[in-house]
């Protein structure tokens, strides 16, 4: 049966999982009916995660289905960003990496992949698990290096996929990251962070509350996605405070973003996608 993955917001700690918890090989972590603990959620989430996907035949091709023929069906094109991780469980660290081209249905071109500024050694024939997304499907498969080119530039010729996972993630699906923002609200000026961000909205977390439900407010932060600095101005709307036990007092405000720009759509689309490759689909 297919695996499709697991996105983070589908994992809550302390309550009963649906379905089985597997890493990429289909290793059971955590069975069906079984809790995560609080303590060891943020571990399981750093983790490479699927579930056997129970309603759709392998290679079923259709807007909503979970499996796809071929991502490129999808329109993923040169510049996108995807993300290589070597197909072992010692080894989880993920490399993130450009598309330089493909042809169907032999391979895709992949610029090399970096680790601590140094060209990572990649050998042919090696496996690697692929994630990605095109549109609002988050996409994984596996591929093997069929070639290695240092010229012009280092790059790689990975097989074509063929069985390409695909679960449709949320409208405003979030994704974690971590973020000093300028609030201008009701009772004037302040600063929180924001914990995580979607096209709809975000988490701030803050010393203090700075505005109630349904009250409005100003953020300004900046985001950084593919390398190029955008400074962020956007009005929200408060949808709820909550106030958060912890050593430190902390409050928690889930803020709705209206009247978004189509350029400040498109960044925080940008942003949010980069975010959930580097740690949460």
């Amino acid at each position: 049966m297919p695996l499709i993955p697991v996105a983070p917001d589908e994992i809550e700690s302390e309550q009963p999982l649906s379905w089985s918890l597997r890493n990429a090989q289909g290793k059971v972590l955590y069975p069906a009916g079984e809790a995560i603990a609080q303590a060891d959620l943020a571990d399981v989430l750093r983790l490479e995660l699927f579930r056997e996907d129970a309603e759709t035949p392998a290679l079923a091709v259709g807007g909503d289905g979970d499996t796809l023929e071929s991502p490129f069906r999808l329109q993923l094109a040169p510049g996108d960003t995807i993300q290589l991780q070597q197909s072992t469980e010692k080894n989880t660290e993920r490399y993130t990496v450009k598309v330089v081209g493909h042809l169907a249905p032999f391979s895709l071109l992949v610029t090399a992949p970096y680790a601590n500024g140094k060209l990572l050694f990649v050998r042919e024939g090696q496996i690697f698990l692929v994630r990605s997304f095109v549109g609002q499907h988050a996409l994984a498969y596996r591929t093997r290096v069929l070639k290695t080119q240092l010229k012009p530039f280092p790059y790689l010729h990975l097989a074509y996929p063929v069985d390409v996972q695909s679960m449709r993630i949320r409208k405003s699906a979030r994704s974690r990251i971590d973020l000093v923002t300028a609030i201008n609200g009701p009772r004037g000026s302040s600063s929180g962070r924001i914990a995580d961000l979607s096209l709809g909205g975000a988490k701030i977390t803050s010393p203090a509350t700075f505005a109630n439900r349904d009250e409005e407010v100003r953020l300004t932060f900046r985001i950084n996605p593919g390398g190029i600095d955008i400074y962020m101005d956007l009005k929200a709307m408060v949808r709820s405070v909550q106030q958060e036990q912890m050593e430190q007092p902390c409050v928690t405000t889930g803020v709705e973003f209206v009247d978004l720009s189509e350029q400040n759509r498109l960044a925080l689309m940008a942003a949010s996608n980069l975010h959930m490759l580097q740690d949460n689909v």
